[in-house]
């Protein structure tokens, strides 16, 4: 379910606290979970910055992060909780 980004950013981003309250309660009336958070990283590599570990605020769901600094996409997906990331492998 994409959200927009509040921030409208390159370099920040927030999800509208009314568009994730009503998301949460629409997975939880069809008994679902938010399971991974995607975001980009336009100029930095697919790893969670110090940001994204500080706001992490969904320990169960993954990270997925798509970095588009190189000439090829990059995706990667991680797992953050307790301020640690993990790298999941995916495939």
């Amino acid at each position: 379910m994409p959200l927009a980004n509040a921030n409208a950013s390159p370099y920040r981003y927030a999800i509208e606290p009314e568009a994730l309250l009503a998301l949460t309660i629409e997975l939880d009336d069809a008994g679902d979970a938010i399971w991974a958070i995607v975001h980009s990283h336009p100029t930095s590599p697919a790893e969670p910055s110090p940001t994204d570990i500080r706001e992490a605020f969904y320990p169960e769901a993954l990270q997925v992060i798509v970095s588009l600094a190189g000439a090829t996409p990059e995706l990667r997906a991680w797992r953050v909780a307790d301020g640690q990331a993990g790298e999941v492998e995916l495939g």
